[in-house]
């Protein structure tokens, strides 16, 4: 486990700054567009496991963002590749993918908004837009 934990102590690092990592109370995890896959940390860099992989979830592909939303036992990520955005559970299970409903469509970085019940992307080229949908029904706007 030498070299994953070092792995992703370096992509730790790395992806912090490029909002590719978002840290849950207990955890902090990663995406890694490289090895289609997003890891589970704990905070202090220790116990790196591979949360969702292509093992785990078929047709996985390049997961770029990811969000967590703790209180409903949430995460999401964005596959700018598959113009989609997956969902699971904490524990890594359920996994849900939505659509994203634009032309061309590559989300990239995500965001959740708690209070409206909001998660947030932007998208790149060709678009470069900022969208938004609510948890709640899944509505894309």
């Amino acid at each position: 486990m030498g070299p994953l934990k070092n792995l992703v102590t370096s992509l730790v690092a790395l992806l912090i700054s490029a909002s590719s990592a978002f840290c849950e109370a207990k955890f902090l995890f990663v995406a890694d567009a490289g090895s289609n896959a997003i890891f589970r940390v704990n905070l202090d860099g220790s116990g790196a496991i591979y949360f969702l992989s292509n093992d785990v979830v078929p047709g996985l592909s390049g997961p770029v963002g990811v969000v967590v939303y703790e209180d409903i036992n949430r995460l999401y990520w964005t596959e700018p590749a598959n113009g989609r955005i997956g969902e699971a559970t904490l524990q890594g299970n359920f996994i849900t993918y939505h659509a994203v409903q634009t032309q061309n469509a590559n989300p990239t970085d995500i965001g959740i908004n708690t209070v409206t019940n909001k998660i947030f992307w932007t998208e790149s080229s060709p678009t470069f837009a900022i969208k938004r949908f609510n948890i709640s029904n899944m509505h894309i706007s």
